[in-house]
């Protein structure tokens, strides 16, 4: 009994980290950009 929440708990973590490894590049890159995008903006 215990296999299978233990299981499928182990599939949902290892899908939200698979989805969640998409979004890294993109935040990554705006929190570098965030200072000249800012000056950018307001010019």
């Amino acid at each position: 009994m215990n296999d299978g929440w233990f299981a499928r708990a182990d599939r949902a973590l290892g899908r939200g980290i698979a989805l969640g490894r998409w979004l890294v590049v993109p935040v990554t890159l705006l929190l570098f950009l965030q200072w000249p995008l800012r000056d950018l903006v307001h010019a």
